[in-house]
């Protein structure tokens, strides 16, 4: 079991690096606005469930099933990494060669280049994933806060930058672009994992018992959230889908907020104490009740 002081540590950074993103964000959010179209942000939303779906077969429940495995080895983290890296470039490529069919389905021929700088986005952020993971697991949230913070700093001031020299929908394709480099880069050179030329199918398997549970609840809850928009950009006008998007990602703040706040930090910490089953039942039904009585409040208030 993590001692209660560390705990407290990872709750602190933890919140300290989802409140000063979230709001630089919507800071950023606000100046964009008046700077960009509602089409630009309709255009850039239209990609979110190929972009997310993909995310997660890039990943298959391998980061989480990392986190919740106590006996972790080295060659593991590195059977892990080249295979997130290999998937990395298939579902890349494959996402850019269904480009012309995703621009096609929406009658939007800017979103087939759009579509092959994200999966672009997709293969570079592979190369982070075990460290952010394993920071996760270690509850070193301090490095993933300033990892976090210097990259939503650098990509907002890209973001401004080319949407006042008029780059339009590009100036949200470059946030995400110069956000994921930037971490990339931090991640390498603020945590000392390296990976070693070891690959295992034994060990991909033995993980996907419990990774690939969570990969097949992610797909139906991305397709879930993001199906309106879809739908929306289908049979209506794309700065409709833009204003539903903003909107929509304006009353989720608070609630992502604290949400993420309790389970980016009580994932690892129930890992720890998997095996005492009664005190994980414990422990997940006072982060249950401590969420709903701060999320009721909000979601009331803003109805």
């Amino acid at each position: 079991m993590v001692d209660s002081r560390r705990i407290g540590k990872a709750v602190f950074w933890n919140a300290l690096d989802l409140l000063t993103r979230s709001g630089l964000k919507l800071v950023v959010l606000v100046v964009l606005a008046r700077w960009l179209r509602p089409a630009d942000f309709g255009l850039f939303a239209m990609l979110a469930i190929f972009v997310a779906i993909a995310q997660l077969l890039i990943e298959s429940g391998f980061s989480q099933a990392l986190i919740q495995r106590q006996d972790s080895t080295h060659a593991d983290e590195s059977s892990i990494f080249f295979f997130n890296l290999m998937m990395g470039a298939v579902v890349a490529v494959l996402l850019c060669l269904a480009s012309p069919g995703v621009a096609a389905f929406y009658a939007q021929p800017l979103l087939e280049p759009m579509t092959c700088w994200m999966a672009l986005n997709l293969f570079i952020n592979t190369f982070g994933g075990i460290h952010t993971a394993l920071l996760q697991k270690e509850l070193d949230f301090e490095t993933l806060t300033k990892v976090g913070f210097f990259a939503t700093l650098v990509s907002s001031g890209v973001a401004l930058g080319m949407a006042a020299s008029g780059w339009g929908v590009w100036s949200l394709v470059g946030q995400v672009l110069a956000n994921t480099i930037v971490s990339v880069i931090l991640l390498w050179l603020l945590h000392a994992w390296r990976p070693t030329w070891m690959f295992s199918f034994a060990t991909l398997r033995s993980y996907f018992r419990f990774g690939g549970w969570l990969l097949w609840t992610s797909l139906l809850y991305v397709i879930y959230t993001n199906l309106y928009a879809m739908m929306i950009g289908k049979l209506h006008a794309v700065q409709d889908v833009g204003y539903y998007t903003q909107a929509r990602r304006l009353q989720q703040i608070p609630i992502n907020i604290v949400t993420s706040m309790a389970g980016r930090v009580s994932f690892p910490v129930y890992a720890s104490v998997a095996a005492d089953k009664q005190k994980l039942a414990r422990g997940l039904s006072k982060a249950t009740r401590a969420v709903v009585f701060v999320t009721l409040p909000l979601m009331l208030a803003i109805m």
